[in-house]
């Protein structure tokens, strides 16, 4: 079922891998404690097209992420979709190199 928990050992893709929270502008915001998440659609958009943008005060073109690992990282705006649905799928076995 889409909205049940995952656990840490069906992540068959690598935690550093697998895309946990995403910063994004406060319109498009999921409350954290909400049984809602962001849907691939928004993720593979951001940046592109106002689905999801950065959050007001950063870079534009950019923004903070947190991976299943526990790290922290930069993504920008111009990663390729392929990379992206990667990032959100948690047993996809996709090949991500350098991002």
């Amino acid at each position: 079922h889409p909205i049940d928990p995952r656990s840490m050992s069906e992540i068959s893709d690598g935690t550093p891998n697998t895309l946990a929270v995403i910063e994004v502008a406060q319109e498009n915001a999921v409350p954290w404690m909400s049984p809602l998440d962001a849907d691939e659609a928004g993720v593979i958009t951001f940046g592109r097209s106002g689905t999801l943008v950065h959050a007001e005060g950063r870079s534009p073109g950019f923004t903070n992420a947190a991976f299943a690992d526990g790290s922290v990282r930069i993504l920008s705006a111009d990663l390729s979709p392929e990379t992206r649905r990667a990032l959100v799928s948690i047993a996809g076995g996709d090949k991500i190199g350098e991002f």
